[in-house]
């Protein structure tokens, strides 16, 4: 993976959501402190397929690899195999899954102190609109992604957000999570943007659909990558 350096604007977006005093006066409302060290992004290749998720855990999430012992990133676990790539190994995988094409951020940049599952859309746009206009909203533009995969609810709703003007956007407001999962949206403007479920955590409950559709989706994509075009085993699903 390569890493970035502290005079790139990568990095400048990442320093600013580690050290958002706003953020931070959110802690024991909205968020709670990580355990241990904010979490660390590599840089991505260019224009990868882009996952959004709901926020990290307390112990760092997707992109940490946890001490010998600790438990692993559910999240991971899931996910990538359903993109034919291993979790094994002292990296978990994470450089092929980079250099494969893909990405992931969270739509919350801090672990949130409750479930927001029953949060309505308007309170869930609220609690959103920050991370949205200072954090994930210029990381996505950043990064430039030529596809987006939304998995969760509050992933779909700041993709929205971030593209308002969008045939997704429309959809999700009219339909929430139903409107718009299992489905691509390519307008030829901006990155395609197709949305699942989130697999992680209470998303067990949901796997009929998004063991399907996330491997599905990375293949309808304008222009999928060939690495991306692998059905999943049984044995990676189970």
């Amino acid at each position: 993976m390569i890493e970035a350096n502290g005079s790139d604007s990568w990095e400048a977006l990442q320093e600013g959501a580690r050290t958002c005093t706003k953020c931070a006066a959110l802690n024991g409302m909205l968020f709670v402190p990580f355990v241990g060290d904010f979490p660390r992004l590599p840089r991505p290749e260019p224009k990868p397929s882009l996952f959004i998720s709901e926020a990290p855990p307390r112990e760092g999430g997707f992109w940490k690899i946890p001490t010998p012992g600790k438990r692993e990133d559910d999240l991971r676990e899931k996910l990538l195999p359903l993109l034919g790539l291993s979790t094994q190994g002292p990296e978990r995988g994470l450089p092929p899954f980079v250099a494969a094409g893909f990405f992931l951020l969270q739509a919350f940049p801090r672990p949130l102190k409750f479930s927001i599952g029953s949060v309505g859309l308007k309170d869930l746009r609220e609690m959103l609109e920050h991370p949205v206009s200072t954090h994930i909203g210029p990381m996505i533009r950043g990064i430039a992604p030529r596809a987006i995969v939304t998995l969760g609810r509050p992933a779909a709703a700041a993709v929205a957000m971030t593209f308002p003007a969008s045939e997704f956007a429309a959809a999700f407001t009219a339909g929430g999570l139903e409107g718009v999962h299992g489905r691509v949206f390519a307008e030829g403007v901006g990155p395609a943007i197709g949305a699942s479920y989130l697999p992680s955590g209470a998303g067990r409950f949901n796997r009929d659909r998004w063991a399907e559709e996330i491997p599905r989706l990375v293949t309808e994509f304008p222009g999928a990558r060939e690495s991306s075009r692998r059905q999943p085993r049984r044995g990676d699903l189970d």
